[in-house]
């Protein structure tokens, strides 16, 4: 997902960091000035949950349904109504069609948030 990117966890204020550079495969730090940039503990959460239990993250995942599948939205704004699932995209989201109005309506959810109607 990160071709070259290590993240590592450290203490900033800890001036051993340094040594870090001469790690075989390391070419640098991302920075701001002089300091390691720092990554929200969230993203690293969110990446950690997208892990298999090789500690792999699929690119190629599949959503297991089908384009034209009978959807249900389970929470949020849309909850309870049903669409027609669309396509699912890299970014672990899913769109949806949505009969709203009269007309047709793409929405955009996560794939936790949608089961077969």
């Amino acid at each position: 997902m990160f071709p070259r990117y290590l993240f590592v966890g450290l203490d900033v204020e800890n001036k051993g960091w340094h040594s870090i550079l001469s790690t075989i495969g390391v070419s640098n730090l991302v920075c701001f000035g002089d300091q390691p940039l720092s990554v929200p503990i969230s993203i690293i959460d969110s990446l950690v949950a997208l892990e298999d239990e090789k500690g792999l993250i699929s690119l190629n995942k599949k959503s297991g349904f089908n384009r034209g599948d009978s959807i249900e939205i389970l929470q949020g704004a849309f909850s309870e109504l049903t669409g027609h699932f669309e396509e699912f995209d890299d970014q672990g989201r899913v769109t949806l069609l949505l009969d709203m109005m009269g007309c047709q309506t793409k929405v955009k959810t996560s794939l936790e948030n949608i089961a077969l109607a």
